[in-house]
């Protein structure tokens, strides 16, 4: 059986030979891994958007230039219209059009950017804990090798599954998401270790791994508040004191401070990772031991 100092005092000792090493990981994930109304009118026959001054007969025709941005569109048309026929001009429904359309090309990008770049990524700095944790030489290409043309569309497959179902679960309550978030958060370790295990098999096995787990660790995960905590504090200091340029040092100093926590989350999670896969094989080999026995 694990606990929380065991995790933590495990993640610590390795974590002094790589540390930096981590850190230029954690910077990598950190980067690679993340309108106003207009005004309306309506333009007829006998109503222009902008007043027309006639000075004289045959002089030149004088137009006052309003505040209104459509105000020469208008005008254009206008001097285009059949008589006897009313006309509006109402460029709002075109306007939300716009908005909506550039609203969703970018909400399509973010989403192709998470599944294609960012998960393959996230399931590289795994990979890169792993190899660390095991005594293997960690290197920094771990990152990026989820992106080995016979693992990478497997990975983004089981990933993206990965989101959508969290994502569907969050759906019905913010409970049942958060828990299926805990029963599902092995599964980019389990890729970093079988890039090819199917999306079945993985979330059979992240049940089995966390099956009465789930509130424990989400306790682990609360015992990284203290760390979190000091880093916003320290953020606020300079915003305190110096108004404008502390809310740039502001988001340097909690930038960096994610930045050179992130590399202890990493690990002591990887040690969870490593308990929660001994209790499935001695369980599946009817043995008695754990995770004392190997770490």
């Amino acid at each position: 059986m694990w606990t929380r100092v065991q995790l933590k005092e495990n993640a610590k000792r390795k974590l002094r030979n790589y540390y930096w090493l981590a850190v230029a990981v954690c910077l990598v994930v950190s980067f690679l891994g993340g309108g106003g109304g207009v005004p309306s009118a309506s333009v007829n026959n006998s109503m222009n958007a902008n007043q027309v001054l006639e000075h004289s007969e045959g002089a030149d025709v004088s137009r006052e230039i309003t505040s209104d941005p459509f105000g020469g569109m208008r005008q254009f048309l206008k001097d285009y219209e059949v008589p006897g026929y009313e006309y509006s001009y109402n460029f709002t429904p075109l306007i939300v059009l716009v908005v909506a359309i550039v609203v969703l090309f970018a909400l399509a990008i973010g989403i192709a950017i998470s599944v294609f770049v960012a998960n393959p990524i996230l399931v590289g700095a795994r990979k890169f804990f792993i190899n660390a944790g095991s005594g293997n030489q960690p290197r920094i290409g771990d990152v990026f090798f989820a992106f080995k043309g016979e693992y990478y569309l497997n990975i983004v497959k089981v990933m993206f599954i990965y989101n959508l179902k969290i994502f569907a679960w969050s759906l019905l309550l913010i409970i049942p998401g958060i828990v299926k978030s805990y029963e599902y958060s092995m599964i980019p370790y389990l890729l970093a270790e079988d890039p090819l295990m199917s999306s079945k098999d993985a979330f059979a096995m992240t049940k089995r791994m966390t099956d009465g787990e789930k509130f424990d660790i989400f306790v682990l995960g609360l015992s990284f508040l203290g760390w979190m905590l000091l880093i916003y504090i320290a953020t606020m200091i300079p915003i305190f004191i110096i108004p404008f340029i502390g809310l740039i040092i502001g988001a340097l100093v909690a930038q960096a401070g994610s930045i050179l926590l992130n590399p202890y989350i990493f690990a002591t999670m990887t040690e969870l990772y490593f308990a929660l896969k001994a209790k499935i094989y001695y369980t599946d080999n009817n043995v008695q031991g754990g995770y004392d026995e190997v770490c």
